[in-house]
């Protein structure tokens, strides 16, 4: 897993374009909801809740709901949600029991979708900036935002933005909800609950699991190790590479993150690679700069910026720069490689 960070000048602007389009698409449907004297099943006990989650004043729910988009306290808002829920229809919205329940819960999430909407986001709409200029916001456009370009999950596939023959925005990226949005569909247009990632770990992978795995917009990048086995430091000079073993440090969220994701299968698809490490650095413990002179007579420059690019490379820009980088510091205590 990789932690996203975004500076704070980005930042803002994503919130604020965010903000925006909270105010002006999804309050003005929640408000038309309000106002709608049909279609809505119980009417009186879900205009009750919608007022109580929300507010009773238009500012006032327009206020909430920006709250609900664009703070980073997921665990707040899920914790407000879950009060006002069991204030109005006394049980737990992800705890329904009995037919009764089970139908007052489909009831409020049918409502709670046609509010937030997720799916009208690809789309967008065209709104004002803080330079005063209209811009498209979308699900795309949040994506490019984010400067992510490999999944943080994975660290194994690109995720990448373009420009169709037709002009239409497209991006290989899928958006995952760290809090499913089943189970969640209030948070299913919260930023930090919308993770840029790769197909294979949004859906086929992760898919619809409700598990509090490490979320890339909250924990280190150091939560999760991936690491060889070496009993020896004559294992490594054999070349004998078996597994790569990912260590979970004790966390609870980085073993989820590893069952979730099945980080411990499909990154043994990766041991080449591990092997081609440990090939460049023996030779560079035992020639440093002149390895290429000593073996070729060839002058090739900066051999550890060649060899060891990935030092300097960031792992949401290219596939595969945590597992060398983990590795790399790993075998450092083994050969005390050094420039």
């Amino acid at each position: 897993m990789i932690e996203i960070r975004i500076n704070s000048v980005e930042r803002k602007r994503i919130e604020a374009l965010h903000k925006e389009y909270t105010k002006k698409v999804i309050a003005g449907r929640l408000e038309k909801i309000l106002g709608d004297k049909t279609g809505v099943q119980n009417k009186g006990k879900v205009l009750y809740f919608l007022q109580e989650l929300f507010g009773y004043t238009e500012r006032d729910r327009e206020k909430q709901l920006v709250y609900f988009c664009i703070s980073d306290e997921l665990e707040k808002i899920i914790g407000i949600f879950e009060k006002r829920f069991f204030d109005s229809f006394g049980f737990q919205f992800r705890d329904a029991k009995n037919e009764e329940q089970k139908a007052t819960a489909e009831d409020i999430a049918y409502i709670l979708n046609r509010i937030f909407y997720y799916d009208g986001f690809n789309a967008g709409s065209r709104i004002a900036g803080q330079d005063g200029e209209k811009h498209v916001w979308n699900r795309h456009r949040y994506v490019v935002a984010t400067k992510v370009k490999v999944c943080p999950y994975c660290n194994r596939q690109y995720i990448t933005s373009y420009e169709s023959k037709d002009g239409t925005e497209k991006t290989t990226a899928d958006v995952d909800h760290y809090y499913p949005q089943s189970a969640y569909p209030y948070l299913q247009m919260n930023i930090y609950n919308m993770i840029p990632s790769c197909n294979i770990c949004n859906s086929k992978t992760k898919g619809s699991k409700d598990e509090r795995h490490l979320n890339p917009y909250k924990d280190s990048s150091d939560s999760l190790l991936f690491e060889v086995l070496l009993d020896n430091i004559d294992m490594m000079y054999s070349s004998e590479i078996e597994r790569i073993a990912v260590n979970s440090r004790g966390n609870p969220k980085a073993i989820a993150s590893n069952e979730v994701f099945k980080l411990d299968e499909i990154y043994q698809a990766h041991i080449e690679d591990v092997k081609r490490l440990f090939f460049h650095i023996k030779e560079y413990e035992a020639f440093k700069e002149d390895y290429y002179m000593k073996t070729m007579g060839l002058d090739m420059g900066n051999i550890f910026s060649l060899w060891f690019d990935f030092l300097n490379d960031s792992p949401l820009e290219k596939p595969l720069v945590k597992l060398k980088r983990d590795v790399f510091k790993q075998l450092e205590t083994y050969c005390g490689i050094y420039k």
